[in-house]
């Protein structure tokens, strides 16, 4: 079931408007399928992409960088005319003493420039080999259990293949960006988020090379982007799902958020489709709207996800800091780990803090740590945004162990069982560029179908 050719005038529901939703309903109607809907349960679309404008100025308060090895996003980007800027060097901050230095010179006060430069080069050379192992050539992990040399931490892998100093470097964008210790997560997700390009651009923003073009930022920002790509095709938001019913056809339930003049009100409504795309977070209680198979339950039930908040403030006496800049050494959970300020004229800047899976760092707890952050590192009178503070379950994924064993085969085993597909975060790493390429890879093979031979 699923293995391509779809009829065109099927009706297909997406449950979830964030990139994997919005970039496959994109992709099914350049397919040329006429029936697609997208629902999303929030009043705002993209998910993990939010932008917002101060001072007239867009700001990134989830994904943020573009890198030369972002084809399909620059695609979708040049489509609805979405321009770009280079960011602003970036820098490390050590909030015991104040000092500000390069990611680069960071990095040299743990290893040799000469073995950072030869492992950057190894690096290369078995990244390239595995090419055709990995997105995009192979969008998803479901063939990693026939691939030895892709298994494992992505500690242990760079330590097998003598790659001990670039551990130093990749733990600064995997770790404190919310990915987890490398110890913790799969190779084949520290190979996906450095590609050869993104490895290439990332080395030379690392380092302030002049002249660099990469990374860049969209100048509206991504939630923008996707905005644009959302006027495109059918989406309704305030969507809240009832239940859904998998059988000769999908039958679902919700209510659609309404509001006239002063008033809101949930409409009870029911539809019917051919085909079901979860787009959504694949967790335990989110798909409680629906009866998950046996496979289904034991499947999600291993997913895991880092608690990640962003809180934003105006905190004037901040303009020494970078677009980015790296909390070193690592702190605690609960501890800024990231601080942003996007441009030097305006006093907006944001906060990225590791949460934890037990709930005892809270709101309140890194609100607290924030401001005393950002009185260490000089900011005069910070005051917190008014309305952004996001508590994201970020990174949805599964133990080492389960990528291992075979956790992505089983789940692309499921495509199209019981009508039904999955894309998003977990199936292709929780990065725009990844989650795009697999949109479009489930659409080309399990919707569009390779051409007949003849």
């Amino acid at each position: 079931m699923g293995e391509g050719n779809i009829q065109r005038d099927s009706r297909i529901l997406i449950v979830g408007a964030g990139p994997a939703g919005l970039c496959t309903a994109v992709y099914l109607k350049n397919a040329g399928f006429k029936h697609v809907q997208v629902f999303e349960k929030s009043p705002r679309l993209g998910g993990k992409c939010r932008s917002l404008t101060v001072d007239g100025q867009s700001f990134d308060l989830g994904a943020n960088y573009i890198t030369s090895a972002y084809k399909r996003v620059r695609e979708l980007a040049a489509h609805v005319g979405a321009g770009m800027y280079t960011e602003r060097a970036g820098h490390t901050i050590n909030v015991g003493n104040g000092q500000l230095q390069s990611i680069l010179s960071f990095v040299l006060t743990k290893t040799t420039f000469f073995k950072l430069a030869w492992q950057a080069l190894r690096y290369i050379v078995i990244r390239w080999r595995f090419r055709k192992l990995l997105t995009p050539a192979q969008p998803g992990f479901a063939h990693v259990p026939e691939h030895p040399e892709l298994q494992g931490s992505f500690d242990d892998w760079l330590i097998k293949h003598d790659l001990d100093a670039l551990r130093i470097m990749f733990k600064i964008p995997l770790t404190l960006m919310g990915y987890g210790d490398l110890k913790e997560i799969a190779a084949v997700y520290g190979l996906s988020y450095m590609s050869l390009g993104s490895f290439k651009d990332l080395g030379l923003f690392a380092a302030n090379m002049p002249l660099r073009q990469w990374p860049k930022r969209f100048n509206q920002g991504y939630g923008r982007m996707f905005e644009r790509l959302a006027a495109e095709v059918d989406v309704l938001t305030g969507v809240t799902i009832g239940t859904i019913t998998r059988g000769d056809e999908i039958k679902v339930e919700y209510r659609l958020l309404e509001q006239e003049l002063e008033r809101e009100e949930g409409y009870p409504e029911t539809a019917t489709y051919d085909y079901l795309v979860l787009a959504c977070p694949q967790l335990p209680g989110v798909l409680d709207f629906m009866d998950l198979s046996d496979e289904e339950q034991r499947l999600f039930k291993q997913v895991l996800i880092n608690p990640f908040f962003v809180s934003t403030y105006i905190a004037p006496g901040t303009e020494e800091v970078a677009a980015v800049s790296f909390s070193l050494p690592q702190p605690e959970e609960g501890q800024p780990y990231v601080v942003t300020r996007q441009f030097p004229d305006n006093d907006f800047i944001s906060i990225y803090t590791r949460g934890d899976r037990e709930g005892k760092i809270t709101r309140e707890v890194v609100e607290h740590n924030n401001m005393r952050f950002l009185r260490e590192i000089g900011a005069k009178d910070p005051k917190k945004h008014s309305f952004t503070v996001d508590d994201w379950a970020y990174f949805p994924h599964v133990p080492v162990e389960a990528v291992d064993k075979g956790f992505y085969t089983e789940l692309d085993g499921l495509q199209g069982t019981n009508r039904t597909f999955y894309c998003g975060g977990l199936l292709a790493f929780e990065l725009v560029e990844t989650i795009a390429e697999h949109a479009h890879s489930l659409v080309k093979n399990h919707f569009v179908g390779e051409p007949k031979k003849k």
